[in-house]
């Protein structure tokens, strides 16, 4: 009798802590998801001011080494507004579209 019970204590034992780390597990996903939407945010921010003032100096100097820079930031900005619709489009739909790295 005393063998039973310990067996199912232990049993719930297991059970209970892998429903605890099963909650951290999930809560640490969800922490990672925000993070990573935070920082993609930022860096949209960065590269749409960096786009936008490189293109401001190019306007104003009519320099060709300027030109060249803003055009790369431009293209910059734009390939992370695509990646980050790719990212966009696999957090709200259920069947996530494929990943196909865009080189710059």
């Amino acid at each position: 009798m005393f063998g039973s019970i310990c067996t199912a204590a232990i049993g719930a034992f297991i059970a209970i802590k892998t429903i605890a780390i099963k909650n951290v597990a999930d809560n640490a996903a969800k922490v990672a998801t925000d993070t990573h939407t935070l920082v993609n945010s930022n860096m949209g921010v960065q590269l749409k001011l960096n786009r936008d003032l490189s293109k401001r100096v190019a306007d104003s100097s009519g320099n060709e080494q300027d030109r060249a820079v803003a055009n790369l930031a431009e293209q910059m900005y734009l390939e992370h507004i695509k990646k980050q619709a790719i990212v966009d489009a696999n957090l709200i739909s259920p069947n996530p579209l494929p990943v196909n790295p865009v080189k710059l």
